[in-house]
Formats: structure tokens, sequence, C-alpha cells
């Protein structure tokens, strides 16, 4: 397959490539992980964010190893990790599963937030 130098000297060898498609997969979980949240199935939903998060990690490592870096996973991937933090945030917020407010730190420094009780 011929490749051609894409903008910011990246090799771009086609739109379609595995790491793109895995940054879709992303998107298209976002929705499944909200419905999921929504029917209050919260093993599947945090399995499904978990999913999320594995792709994200794959489609970053595969771009680098396979040379398939593109300016379209350039803007596709931060992208569908903003849309899967956001969207969890507000659902839970809106779902009552997070208190409104600032998040509180540790002793360690780690940012926690605290959850509402049921």
């Amino acid at each position: 397959m011929k490749s051609r130098k894409a903008f910011g000297g990246r090799t771009q060898s086609s739109m379609v490539n595995i790491p793109n498609l895995l940054t879709l997969l992303r998107i298209l979980l976002v929705p499944v992980f909200v419905i999921l949240l929504i029917q209050g199935q919260f093993l599947k939903a945090i399995l499904v964010f978990v999913l999320a998060g594995l792709t994200d990690a794959l489609d970053g490592f595969l771009a680098r190893v396979l040379h398939q870096k593109t300016d379209l996973g350039l803007y596709l991937d931060p992208l569908a990790d903003k849309a899967l933090i956001v969207t969890s945030f507000v659902t839970l917020s809106v779902m009552g599963l997070i208190r409104r407010g600032f998040p509180c730190s540790s002793s360690a420094g780690i940012s926690l937030f605290f959850w509402a009780s049921p």
C-alpha cells in the first residue's frame, strides 16, 4: 500500500486503519456506557468503560508500532477520550451518584470525589 507524508510529517497510508477503527469503537461505546448506567447495570457499565480504556491504550500503541499515525487519528483520539470522560461525569452527576462541588484531595495528593450515599 502506498504511503504519503501527512500534515506534521506523520506517515499516512490510509485513513481507515486499525488504530482509527479502535478509536471509532471507543466513540461508539460512549452511548452504550450511558445506557448501561441509566439502566442501573453498573458492572456492565464498568466493563464497557474498561474496554474503552483498553482500546485507547491499544490504538496509540498500534499507531506507533505499525506506523499508522494519521491526521484523522490525531483529532479523533482526544475527541473520543473527552467524550467518554465528560459523558461519564455528566451522567453520574445527573444520576446523583457524584455530588456537586469541588473534588477534595487525599493525603497522597490524589483527587477524589465524594460519592453520594444511596
